[in-house]
């Protein structure tokens, strides 16, 4: 019964209204899939675009078939509180039949994609006239099978692009590089790659502040950006990550299409900042910096924050890794992979779930000594331990899929002030036990 309400009723009322508000108030609409970097990709084209347009992003994971008509319909993030939800009642009753002289110039909607046929539906919602790609990674593969299939699926998402449309892709991303030649209406890329319409450059981190115990503070970071004939520094005081430069890039296109200039793009970037959960720097406890990226983990994400810790300066690196779920066949493959990225790295590894066992064992077989790394089986397990195991003077990256709850880590090495800067804060998610997956 739940079901049928949902699918039958709740779900085309939802579209149905998502659709006339749209028709109503005829906004720029800015689309943005991929397997990786979607949530900060929006935060970032919403940081560039709020300088200068009125603006609306997804809130939250307002990402798929309640959560795109949502964002449409309401700025309201509802959660599970009866008043919000009402508010967000009469703002659909309203947009119905009336235009909103204070909606959005520009919508900047997130558009997940987990399964085949899942774009079909967000498209036959809302048509983006600007469709950002992010990358084509392989999380979601046991769904998809292969990443050309997952491929083919958000590619979608510019299937109605008009002459005045535009795609936008990471160029870095070897299954999108090809999109430049083959695809047939306008496109975009940006990256670090030679090639790139929007390319960057000498990415470098700064540092600001020494935490004691040989860690310095990660303080932002610079890179040269190369448009057209322009060349011009950028500085990110709050991003280190490269994933989130890439979102920073995705930013600047957007806004360069919707006519601003590079100066003005690059200034607004200057207030981006990362989400809880994706690469965000903490002070740690004990002289500790803490790196949470906690919010989720797919292989090229995984391999991204272990480039970002290879710049930083420490004596002292800890790297806490979960599995990565909803890989499908290539599971154990990639989890061992990691190990080389790891070993390169890290002075001290703990690992958390069933998967790592993998990356355990061929850390194990390259050498990695075998009293520097640890294993537990779900995270929880890991809480009474971690800050011995950790110890004073580290710098300490916690990354692992959203099912191995890696924050009842990092909740554990930050102070009790800086809880609010990590994921699943609220007491909904406080309340559902950690099990194994």
């Amino acid at each position: 019964m739940k079901d049928f309400l949902l699918k039958k009723i709740l779900l085309p009322l939802l579209a149905g209204i998502a659709k006339r508000v749209v028709a109503k108030n005829k906004p720029i609409i800015v689309g943005v899939t991929g397997s990786i970097g979607k949530s900060s990709t929006k935060e970032a084209i919403y940081t560039v675009l709020k300088s200068k347009f009125r603006v609306r992003r997804s809130l939250g994971n307002l990402n798929n078939e309640i959560g795109l008509p949502l964002s449409i319909i309401s700025d309201i993030e509802p959660k599970k509180k009866p008043l919000k939800w009402l508010k967000i009642c009469w703002q659909a009753l309203r947009g119905c039949f009336l235009a909103d002289k204070n909606y959005p110039e520009i919508l900047v909607l997130e558009m997940a994609v987990d399964r085949p046929k899942d774009m079909d539906y967000l498209i036959s919602i809302v048509s983006p006239r600007i469709a950002v790609l992010t990358g084509i990674g392989i999380s979601h593969l046991e769904f998809f099978k292969k990443p050309k299939n997952i491929l083919k699926e958000k590619i979608k998402i510019a299937k109605n692009l008009d002459k005045n449309g535009l795609l936008i892709v990471n160029h870095d991303d070897p299954l999108l590089r090809p999109l430049k030649k083959n695809f047939s209406k306008p496109i975009v890329s940006y990256g670090f790659r030679k090639g790139a319409d929007v390319l960057a450059k000498d990415l470098k981190i700064g540092y600001n502040e020494e935490l004691g115990e040989g860690v310095s503070l990660a303080k932002g970071s610079t890179f040269q950006i190369n448009y057209q004939t322009v060349f011009m520094p950028v500085k990110l005081p709050y991003i280190i990550s490269k994933a989130q430069i890439y979102s920073a890039l995705a930013g600047i296109v957007v806004g360069l299409h919707l006519g601003m200039n590079l100066v003005e793009t690059t200034e607004a970037l200057r207030g981006f900042k990362s989400l809880p959960g994706r690469m965000r720097l903490i002070k740690g406890k004990n002289g500790n910096l803490i790196i949470d990226d906690t919010y989720n983990a797919a292989p090229a994400s995984v391999r991204s924050a272990l480039e970002v810790i290879a710049l930083i300066k420490s004596r002292k690196k800890v790297i806490i890794l979960g599995d990565m779920l909803e890989l499908g066949d290539i599971s154990q493959y990639e989890h061992g992979s990691l190990a080389g990225n790891l070993a390169s790295v890290a002075d001290k590894v703990i690992l958390v779930g069933q998967r790592t066992l993998e990356t355990h064992k061929k850390l194990i077989a390259l050498g990695f000594p075998k009293d520097r790394i640890v294993h537990f089986k779900i995270s929880t397990d890991a809480v009474a331990k971690v800050e011995s195991l950790v110890g004073k003077g580290a710098v300490v990256l916690i990354k692992g899929s959203q099912g191995l709850r890696m924050e009842k880590i990092s909740e554990v090495l930050v102070s009790d002030k800086s809880l609010k800067e990590l994921p699943r804060q609220d007491k909904s998610w406080k309340k559902k036990p950690v099990k194994e997956v």
